[in-house]
């Protein structure tokens, strides 16, 4: 096999391999095990894949992964524990694949192979969570089994077709890095998300201070009480974000929670930010082009507030007239937001 074939076939294993790395491994296993695929010098030392014990092992890890694949959400934390595991599974792949060509050229094709793999798994955990934040599961599992079957498939092209694998992985690895700063911003947004998550698990209660108890009366007669009773369990806002509120807003802090405007916003539409409770206003800001950007909601347009407990994110729903904004916020140990939704109902 020539160089320019071992370079498209580590790209197509790399691409695949950062989509499933455990199946992609068990049909590589598999195929040299029974001699489905006619393995050429190339790709002699792939033998070792043929172990039973390894075999095992990446069809108990593949089946995980299949049914963890189909849910909602739980797909999603499972590609972020992943997201070192599969590039370094894909480069650690292509040196047994390339053990005997020139050592240098053994490299090149690791780190192709790798950062191949840490590609297409961005761009997959990226779609999989916008696709997650759809109510109904099917195109979740239509996607996932797209990936299901494209390994074994992409495994034979990579063997037997390799300019024709690595062609596909181009023009994919291609576009996907044209998307790359959303991509990685979706990846951002999920790896807070998961750490938040577990933030909660790990340490439900961290001593914060409760917010001040006020009567449902005093709340309806003057809601401003709402952003002053709820300021002692704020998020901290950072230096910029503080410096923000204060030149455009006119205040020096604000209740506030960590997340995501998923809907109803403009200028910090889905960028991870602070959702601010001040006395007349929510706030909403995030940092953009270099910058900090915000988005209004006035008190006087909501009429209530919802809140819905879910499983990567608690979100917030402004409602109103001519009003709809919706915010995915990260786990919060203090259940600010839930709080916030029950005061503000009984004040309105």
């Amino acid at each position: 096999m020539d160089t320019l074939q071992l370079i498209a076939s580590a790209t197509g294993i790399g691409f695949l391999a950062g989509i499933r790395l455990y199946l992609t491994v068990l049909t590589l296993g598999l195929a040299v095990r029974f001699e489905w695929l006619r393995l050429n010098d190339s790709f002699s030392e792939l033998s070792i894949l043929g172990n039973w014990w390894v075999i095992g092992f990446a069809a108990t890890a593949a089946l995980i992964e299949f049914f963890s694949d189909k849910i909602p959400w739980l797909d999603s934390a499972w590609d972020s524990i992943h997201t070192f595991i599969r590039p370094i599974g894909a480069a650690a792949l292509s040196v047994a694949a390339f053990d005997s060509v020139d050592p240098a050229l053994r490299f090149l094709l690791v780190l192709l192979t790798g950062g191949a793999a840490l590609t297409s798994h961005s761009a997959k955990a990226a779609t999989r969570l916008a696709v997650n934040q759809s109510p109904e599961p099917f195109s979740n599992v239509a996607l996932s089994l797209v990936g299901d079957a494209a390994v074994p498939v992409g495994i034979w092209l990579a063997v037997e077709h390799p300019l024709l694998i690595g062609g596909i992985a181009g023009t994919f690895l291609l576009v996907a890095l044209l998307f790359a700063p959303k991509v990685f911003r979706v990846l951002r947004i999920q790896w807070i998300a998961l750490s938040s998550l577990l933030a909660t698990w790990l340490n439900p209660s961290d001593g914060a201070e409760e917010p001040l108890t006020v009567d449902a009366g005093a709340l309806a007669a003057d809601p401003k009480r709402i952003a002053r009773a709820f300021s002692t369990i704020a998020s901290p806002l950072p230096e910029a974000g503080v410096a923000h509120l204060r030149r455009k807003h006119g205040v020096d802090a604000a209740f506030a929670l960590h997340g995501v405007m998923r809907r109803g916003g403009k200028r910090a539409r889905n960028r991870d930010g602070y959702l601010c409770l001040l006395d007349d206003r929510f706030v909403f800001i995030a940092k953009k082009f270099g910058g900090w950007r915000s988005d209004e909601v006035p008190h006087g347009s909501l009429t209530r507030i919802d809140f819905e407990k879910g499983l990567l994110f608690d979100s917030l729903r402004l409602r109103g007239a001519n009003t709809d904004v919706l915010v995915d916020l990260f786990k919060d140990r203090r259940r600010g937001a839930q709080r916030l939704a029950e005061a503000w109902n009984v004040a309105r």
